[in-house]
């Protein structure tokens, strides 16, 4: 099962889960600004949301994850509650209507049920990856970085965390799947899937610019084109049928 029902803390109100893509046209926004892009849409497309009790009260939508500034992707998702049941086609067509060009609602599940949010549950993503080889870098060069890397127990990377403090992890457990799909236009096209959660979270950029600096099959620059397929939980995709 992907969705686990709970007892104690949850939603309590109807739910609608949405699963939608971002394109090239939106790629450099910030998640911060299209979380108010998001607000807007729920507003343009005439949808009753439900708000925050206290102070300072706020739309009750919550993202399964914070994308990366420069990523695409077609498997996004965001919780809405709602203050009143809705049919969830008639919401995936409102909010198609008045979306601003390069987002799109691919579904939409309403319950009306306890379920566990999205962030709660998410473990891994799904990943493709296009990024540029050096000249003299082959296929089959390629294809041994990546068995070497796979083969390891360990590969410690540093980074800073929210904190500012550097911290140096063991990121090895994280990196789930990555393969070669194959070279073209001197660009390598890449399959990853890689922990992502609230646990556990591996920024694919981080596992390039390793590979970047220690193996020197990639080029810095142009930047890889990064592009999330799917989350999943536990290995299984999020059902929305």
């Amino acid at each position: 099962m992907v969705l686990l029902v709970f007892q104690g803390g949850g939603y309590v109100m109807t739910l609608a889960r949405i699963k939608y893509a971002k394109g090239n046209e939106i790629k450099y926004i910030s998640h911060l600004d299209f979380q108010r892009s998001f607000h807007r849409l729920l507003n343009r497309a005439g949808i009753d949301v439900a708000f925050s009790q206290g102070f300072n009260p706020h739309l009750k939508v919550s993202y399964a994850m914070a994308m990366p500034v420069g990523m695409t992707s077609e498997g996004e998702y965001l919780d809405v509650e709602l203050v009143a049941p809705v049919d969830a086609g008639k919401l995936k067509l409102l909010l198609n209507e008045h979306a601003p060009k390069g987002l799109k609602i691919v579904a939409v599940k309403i319950f009306e049920e306890p379920v566990k949010s999205l962030a709660s549950v998410i473990t891994e993503g799904i990943l493709k990856v296009e990024v540029p080889i050096e000249d003299d870098v082959t296929e089959n060069k390629i294809r041994e970085v990546f068995e070497e890397i796979l083969k390891k127990d360990v590969l410690e990377l540093t980074r800073k965390n929210k904190k500012g403090k550097f911290v140096t992890k063991n990121i090895r457990s994280y990196i789930k799947k990555l393969e070669l799909d194959g070279v073209s236009d001197n660009k390598a096209h890449v399959d990853m899937v890689l922990s992502m959660g609230s646990i556990d979270n591996l920024n694919p950029q981080l596992l390039l610019d390793y590979m970047i600096r220690e193996y020197k099959i990639f080029k810095e620059f142009p930047k890889a084109k990064i592009h999330r397929v799917e989350m999943l939980v536990n290995g299984e995709k999020i059902d929305l049928k």
